[in-house]
């Protein structure tokens, strides 16, 4: 009964949104979630989510919560959590998300491990819908063309290191540009 009335709620939210103050739930009660979740999405018509502070245990969870209607995602991730997990996590978003417009992952190690994830998920992201991206940590060689090469693209925040340059761009609606540079020798 109760699970019933959470699903005729839960399709009306569009957005999710945590600063990072609350506590994450118990790994108990996301199983119990996970396990009702099994045919379709937490929430169905979710457009937003964000999330920040994600801890280790919540990882995993995080894909719950999205649905093919979500077109907006803002993740951040506390320090030193398992590069793996939050891989595994990250490379699904496009799968999950089909029509993502706008992508912020931050506080990303800088690890081959999540550069290749970020790096593949924006190789399979819808490339027609993606208007802003922001990620924090360096991309591979084949994703920084793909991302210099974005069509409709109007916000763009990245890391450059020293493995990988910027390569030329042409961004014809790009508004906003932050470059990092991780090169000890300057800028690339």
């Amino acid at each position: 009964m109760e699970w019933a009335r959470f699903r005729k709620y839960g399709r009306k939210m569009r957005k999710l949104s945590n600063d990072g103050t609350l506590s994450s739930p118990s790994p108990e009660v996301l199983s119990v979630i996970q396990f009702f979740v099994i045919n379709e999405p937490l929430f169905p018509n979710l457009e937003t989510l964000h999330l920040l502070g994600i801890e280790g245990t919540f990882v995993p969870f995080v894909p719950l919560f999205l649905s093919p209607r979500t077109t907006s995602i803002n993740l951040s991730f506390k320090p030193n959590l398992p590069k793996v997990t939050v891989a595994s996590m990250v490379i699904t978003l496009p799968t999950l998300c089909p029509n993502l417009q706008a992508i912020t992952l931050g506080s990303l190690r800088d690890d081959p491990t999540i550069a290749a994830a970020v790096s593949g998920m924006l190789l399979v992201a819808n490339r027609n819908a993606l208007r802003l991206l922001s990620v924090e940590c360096p991309l591979t060689e084949e994703a920084s063309e793909v991302m210099c090469k974005l069509p409709n693209l109007r916000s763009l925040s990245v890391a450059v290191g020293r493995e990988t340059p910027l390569p030329p761009a042409s961004l014809p609606g790009l508004a906003k540009l932050v470059i990092r540079c991780d090169n000890e020798d300057g800028w690339p």
